[in-house]
């Protein structure tokens, strides 16, 4: 090999094979994600899940059970509880049997999928987001502060949607019967609601709702809000 091309090999950075380890977490129906991983959660028979990455990465982030919670984060103590920095995302596979609350804080991206029960709670602090695609629940509280995303679908009898912030909140595949939305700030958000919704809109920000004919607008800051429409 030429000596440019040889001292060229040097330089150039060392991607670490991609490693994996199990984690057999014990019955959970929550789940906190904090760190920038990417965590995604299918139904299965029983709670057991993967992390794979790089090996340093993944020998610092901690899968536990607290109570009936799911908490995914850095080991406390190691590298200032901050996620080891590498050039392939952390990525944290789970099942479980059924999932009614999950939140993220900071960059974390959850995927979940069927989510059943008598209420299903979503909340995002920071810039991370949420994919609920399978909501099936009698009441939904979905919130967002500062600049993430919580996409919905499914159905649901009655939904409260709130974001503060420059977030989204996509909603428009949430099959919603009565509907109440809070929007302060420059974000925005989609929703559908077949009888009735309560839009309070303090920001500047829009909010669009599709599939109703009986709405109840306040919006003090004069941002705009569609309702009514049949698309969001």
């Amino acid at each position: 090999m030429p000596r440019q091309f040889a001292l060229l090999a040097l330089l150039l950075p060392v991607v670490a094979p991609a490693a994996e380890r199990g984690v057999y977490p014990g019955t959970f129906d929550r789940i906190r994600v904090q760190g920038p991983y990417e965590v995604t959660v299918s139904v299965g028979a029983s709670p057991t899940g993967t992390v794979t990455g790089e090996k340093a990465a993944i020998d610092r982030i901690e899968v536990r059970v607290d109570g009936t919670t799911l908490v995914v984060r850095p080991v406390i103590g190691s590298a200032d509880q901050r996620a080891v920095r590498s050039r392939e995302p952390v990525r944290v596979a789970l099942t479980t049997p059924n999932i009614v609350s999950a939140s993220v804080v900071g960059a974390s991206r959850l995927k979940l999928g069927r989510m059943r029960g008598e209420r299903i709670d979503l909340s995002i602090s920071g810039t991370g987001a949420i994919e609920a695609a399978q909501v099936d629940t009698p009441r939904l509280i979905g919130t967002v502060i500062g600049s993430g995303s919580l996409t919905l679908a499914g159905k649901a009898d009655n939904a409260r949607l709130l974001s503060n912030g420059t977030g989204t909140i996509d909603a428009a595949a949430l099959d919603t019967g009565e509907l109440f939305v809070r929007l302060d700030g420059p974000g925005e958000i989609r929703a559908r609601a077949h009888y009735q919704a309560q839009v309070s809109n303090t920001g500047v920000g829009r909010v669009s709702i599709a599939g109703t004919t009986k709405c109840r607008v306040v919006a003090t800051a004069g941002g705009p809000v569609d309702c009514g429409s049949d698309t969001p």
